[in-house]
């Protein structure tokens, strides 16, 4: 999650002049910010479809080549921490993209403090 944070704070950091420049074509907060999320939480949802093909993969191998069952891939413990990853990510971004579009559009374009 730090990660995460970190990389979406540093993304809004350099598109700061690209928000500015919506901001004062007069596309609202609300819009940006809906954006924004659909793509974040696209992302995740392709990265967390990718990794549980994989895990699949490894399930299957686990069980028909080397006949053990040690790896739990079905868990309510995992289901509960992706719920978890997921709203967390979900909040932080909208958390830092309304931090972001707070100030004015010549604060953003002009990368004033």
């Amino acid at each position: 999650l730090v990660f995460i944070y970190n990389l979406i704070k540093s993304h809004l950091d350099k598109i700061k002049m690209n928000l500015g420049t919506l901001k004062a074509f007069g596309l609202s907060n609300k819009k940006v910010i809906n954006i924004y999320l659909k793509i974040i939480v696209s992302f995740f949802l392709r990265a967390s479809a990718a990794a549980g093909i994989m895990a699949l993969f490894y399930y299957g191998v686990q069980i028909f080549i080397l006949k053990s069952e040690r790896f739990s891939l079905f868990n309510l413990y995992i289901l509960l921490s992706w719920i978890f990853i997921f709203l967390m990510i979900y909040f932080m971004s909208k958390r830092l993209l309304n931090k972001v579009l707070m100030k004015t559009p010549g604060d953003l374009i002009y990368n004033r403090a």
